[in-house]
């Protein structure tokens, strides 16, 4: 895939938005059609809160059923963000309508009780995603930090018990669902009635079919687990055979993994791909960073493993125009497969890669690299470590003066930057670089999703 089209197409992409953020002005016409005098009544602001809340958490159960044409649109790193926000605002809207509501609930019916039973689901749902599957939070809580090493040394609850929880999210919407069906105001009315289903419903659908169904279909992409090489004191590569299968993929995208062995739980989990698309075995490098990928070095050759993909829009082509390549860390993986696969291009225009780590026991293909600058004058590369001196690496965290070194306001435009490595790595970058004139529509970044 092409950088240019990576991003998808424009009118795709704001169609798209549009959808996403209005769609629920549909349903609240389809309630206040001829009646918007009545919309400022606290009945009326809290059905319209509930019509948000509704609408918006089908809409992010649906973005989480990979769905390939929004990974198209938008990238699926992007997709995930979104049904975040979705679930975050759709909660929030539940909770301001249930305070409207409570003035004229005098007593509990199914409807009412399917309705808070829902909402205390997503609320839980909610609270655990913040404290365990968000690693950084923007807003200051005293006492969070120790709560979240309480849950996860004391609960036993991993990444795979998180996200077999976070599941429950379409069980909410199932009693979400029937609570919408049988208010009196949407139940009156058979096309009110047969239209509001469609959200809910289209989403549970999809998601079961995701879950439960899909399975089946993609069993050609079980593949069978050649070894695992470990690369660094906390970096493995997982080595993959296709049994003589081509496994479909453009440099820089990644790949959800399913591993079928004892030794490790049977979770998906994203990884990208550190390999090239013309490589025989499908390579995927990993951090080791708690629970399930501190098991990977026990996975044994034979032991089979599940490949769905490949997902992403992190895909640079040589072209015309130069290319600056930024990694944090692990987020080094998308560059080795798109480096590995120009290898063999002898001219095209300059390649800068920054590489920022914290030890030098971190660094990983060095040998690969350095080679690769020995051998193409148009790729040049420097490495940055922040928490100790090593002989040949730049010291400290890579600067503004760094980019100016390769970016002048004469060549600014000329550039196509991308960006992989951790949230605040990838902002502190991407200010920096906009304030050395580089366009927003040219700076592509890669965060990472589950």
């Amino acid at each position: 895939m092409n950088a240019e089209k990576k991003a998808g197409k424009p009118v795709g992409k704001i169609i798209f938005f549009i959808v996403l953020f209005f769609h629920p002005l549909f349903f609240i016409n389809l309630y206040f059609a001829g009646n918007w005098y009545s919309l400022l009544h606290d009945y009326s602001l809290g059905m319209l809160f509930g019509i948000i809340g509704y609408c918006y958490l089908s809409t992010a159960l649906l973005l989480s059923a990979r769905i390939r044409i929004f990974d198209r649109l938008i990238g699926q790193d992007r997709v995930i963000r979104f049904h975040g926000y979705l679930a975050f605002t759709g909660i929030i809207s539940g909770i301001i309508h249930l305070l409207f509501k409570l003035a004229y609930i005098s007593f509990p019916s199914f409807q009412t009780v399917s309705g808070v039973f829902a909402l205390a689901i997503f609320i839980i749902l909610m609270i655990m995603t913040f404290i365990y599957m968000i690693e950084k939070f923007y807003i200051p809580f005293p006492g969070l930090k120790s709560l979240k090493s309480f849950i996860i040394k004391n609960l036993n609850l991993d990444y795979s018990v998180m996200k077999n929880l976070h599941n429950g999210f379409s069980l909410a919407l199932a009693f979400l669902i029937v609570h919408v069906l049988l208010s009196y105001s949407t139940s009156e009315n058979i096309i009110r009635f047969s239209l509001m289903s469609l959200p809910g419903g289209i989403s549970l659908i999809r998601y079961i079919y995701f879950k439960y169904i899909r399975v089946h279909y993609i069993k050609k992409n079980y593949f069978n687990i050649e070894g695992v090489e470990k690369n660094a004191p906390a970096v493995v590569t997982v080595k993959i055979n296709p049994r003589g299968k081509k496994f479909p993929f453009s440099a820089g995208q990644y790949v959800y993994m399913k591993i079928i062995s004892s030794e490790i739980n049977r979770e998906e989990h994203p990884f990208t791909i550190s390999s090239p698309p013309s490589a025989d075995t499908l390579s995927l490098t990993v951090r080791e960073t708690g629970d399930y990928t501190d098991k990977l070095s026990s996975v044994r050759k034979g032991d089979k493993a599940l490949i769905d993909g490949p997902y992403g829009l992190f895909t640079p082509s040589p072209g015309r125009r130069k290319k600056l390549f930024i990694a944090g860390g692990i987020g080094i993986t998308p560059f080795l497969s798109v480096l590995k696969e120009w290898e063999k291009v002898e001219n095209m225009p300059d390649v800068n890669l920054l590489w920022s780590l914290s030890y030098k026991a971190d660094i990983i293909e060095r040998d690969f690299l350095q080679g690769l600058s020995e051998k193409r004058e148009w790729f040049t590369f420097s490495l940055f470590i922040s928490r100790e001196i090593v002989p040949g690496c730049k010291h400290g965290r890579i600067s503004l003066e760094d980019f100016r070194n390769i970016i002048t306001p004469e060549n600014s435009a000329s550039f196509d930057v991308y960006i992989c490595g951790p949230a605040d790595f990838r902002k502190s970058a991407g200010k920096m670089l906009s304030s050395l004139g580089i366009p927003s529509r040219d700076i592509h970044f890669e965060s990472f999703s589950s």
